[in-house]
């Protein structure tokens, strides 16, 4: 069984929320996902 998950879409899902809960600015949610996603790019392997 293989699951596939959006991390475009969850890193989002996940920045909305830490706007709204930690006030994070736009600014730092971009940011963040952008780290983020460059750490699954560097980091997880696809088979």
């Amino acid at each position: 069984m293989s699951l596939f998950i959006d991390h475009g879409k969850v890193s989002e899902v996940v920045g909305d929320l830490m706007v709204n809960e930690f006030s994070w600015s736009e600014e730092i949610k971009k940011k963040e996902i952008q780290h983020y996603i460059e750490y699954i790019k560097n980091t997880v392997s696809f088979i």
